[in-house]
């Protein structure tokens, strides 16, 4: 049952019992969901309160004006929009990026005893070395340089939005200084693990069915390196098996459920994005490994239902969710006997080898890792030899002859 508000207000019960409110104001429609008909009209009030006061104000405390930024220059639109848009700079960010930058806000800054200090000042009040302190606390809990450069970046972005109003007088977020201290680097699969893995990882029982249902994924992702959204977001379509590649365009990613329309009040769901840069956008050559990994998946996506003809679906057929990926490797990874680590390790495991035990040609590896930064290859690849990229894959397979 629909019922009208004041403030073009409607209120929709679901059906878990609780109320969805939305409300338009100046031709855009704001959506909050209440545990019941009287907390979801308190939260359709605060939303017209703040749409339609004068926003950002001196006084209003730091945490009120990025919770304000982030509602109103960060959230995308809608999240079947967000998927076909070009991703902008400063402007409105995709849902991935936009989850990232809530995680950022809950963990780092209000998850910080310097933060929280930080956020309960008024935004005229800021000091360069409010920031600083968070920055310093930051890295003597050991985050990595580029967690801590994000909560900077985070309160930068929104304090140009401050200074534009006249409400701070200059970007004090600018002017802190990171260390750039070097963490303990997470743990990955050395060579002489890789056969110890991959052989645990494929197994099978009496009958030959995989003990492990995702574990074909694991060994692909190892081989080729690639990202695990990259994998879960695989078709066949997207598989050469003549040419023995494999071509790389899109992410799957679990993001925060912000779409006005989604009446299940899920708060995630699965988002299918564009790759991560242009250098994301990629061909990787397959050597024999892979290609056994390959056919191991191939064979499992065809007996069961597998409606988005996925390289890596769910029993059921759908996208599998990162985190349940990430939780399978973890129970192979306990029957190896081998260190705990997260899936992205399998693809720091790959490149690892290949620029340390065979020290491939260094531009050549982050093509095919699809890096874009520097200072993740020790230096920018604009281009890559096919010949050489099928000879850099190749070298994986001698760990397993």
């Amino acid at each position: 049952m629909e019922r009208r508000e004041k403030y073009s207000g409607s209120y929709i019960e679901l059906e878990n019992g609780k109320v969805r409110g939305r409300v338009t104001v100046e031709g855009r429609t704001y959506s909050r969901t209440g545990k019941n008909m009287a907390e979801a009209k308190k939260l359709i009030r605060q939303c017209v309160k703040e749409v339609t006061c004068d926003g950002i104000s001196g006084s209003m405390k730091v945490s009120e004006h990025i919770e304000y930024w982030l509602e109103n220059y960060k959230k995308p639109r809608d999240n079947d929009e967000e998927q076909k848009r070009v991703k902008q700079k400063k402007g409105r960010v995709t849902a991935p990026t936009y989850t990232r930058m809530l995680s950022t806000y809950e963990n780092q800054l209000k998850g910080s005893e310097a933060g929280r200090l930080l956020l309960r000042k008024q935004l005229k009040d800021v000091k360069i070395n409010d920031v600083q302190m968070l920055i310093n606390e930051l890295e003597v809990k050991g985050y990595a340089d580029t967690t801590v450069k994000k909560a900077q970046n985070l309160l930068s972005a929104s304090f140009d939005i401050a200074i534009k109003e006249g409400y701070m007088k200059r970007n004090v977020a600018l002017d802190a200084v990171r260390n750039g201290l070097e963490v303990e680097k997470k743990p990955i699969l050395f060579k002489e693990d890789f056969i110890t893995f991959i052989v645990k990882a494929l197994e099978v029982d009496e009958y030959g069915a995989s003990i492990y249902p995702y574990g074909a994924a694991h060994v692909f992702q190892l081989m080729t390196g690639m990202r695990s959204g990259e994998i879960l977001s695989l078709t066949w379509d997207d598989v050469d098996w003549d040419k023995k590649t494999v071509s790389i365009s899109h992410s799957v990613a679990r993001v925060k459920n912000f779409d006005a329309k989604d009446a299940s009040d899920a708060k995630t769901r699965i988002f299918i994005s564009g790759a991560k840069s242009e250098s994301s956008v990629r061909t990787i050559p397959l050597n024999n490994s892979a290609i056994s990994a390959l056919r191991v998946l191939y064979l499992r996506s065809k007996v069961i239902y597998n409606p988005f003809n996925l390289v890596v679906p769910t029993s059921k057929g759908f996208y599998l969710n990162p985190s349940k990926y990430n939780n399978a490797l973890k129970v192979i990874l306990k029957a190896a006997h081998l260190s705990n680590m997260s899936s992205h390790s399998l693809r720091h495991s790959c490149i690892s080898f290949l620029v340390n035990d065979e020290g491939c040609d260094i531009a050549n590896v982050a093509s095919l890792a699809g890096h874009s930064d520097i200072r993740v290859t020790l230096r920018y690849a604009n281009h890559s030899n096919d010949k050489k990229s099928v000879i850099t894959m190749n070298s994986l397979d001698k760990l397993v002859m």
